[in-house]
């Protein structure tokens, strides 16, 4: 009984990964949609992956800054991300806007 109580406050003790996501979708500027989100709480790493929607190559330098400062201002992470921490490819596509698709992904340490 002692041991499945220690277990119990000891998991209702763990952070939940509900605030993070919550700063993370109040972070992104208009022009980033989420594909793949991953928050690991042991050790605490977030991993993201998106589509950044832009017209043109100051626009989409723009978005990820506006997406780095608003990280950093609301995770208040020890190492700011910054936009060399960004990993981007660009993809021949266009929406029905004609805006150009630039995926995006990092991964950074939240502790």
């Amino acid at each position: 009984y002692e041991a499945a109580l220690d277990e119990v406050t000891e998991y209702a003790r763990r952070p939940s990964s509900f605030p993070i996501i919550a700063k993370i979708a109040s972070s992104l500027p208009e022009a980033v949609l989420i594909n793949e989100i991953k928050v690991n709480l042991d050790p605490p790493v977030l991993e993201l992956v998106a589509t950044v929607n832009a017209d043109t190559i100051e626009r989409f330098r723009h978005v990820l800054k506006m997406l780095t400062e608003n990280m950093n201002q609301r995770l208040k992470l020890p190492q700011p991300i910054s936009i060399e921490d960004v990993i981007f490819h660009i993809e021949d596509v266009r929406n029905q806007a004609g805006k150009a698709h630039y995926k995006i992904s990092f991964k950074v340490n939240l502790s």
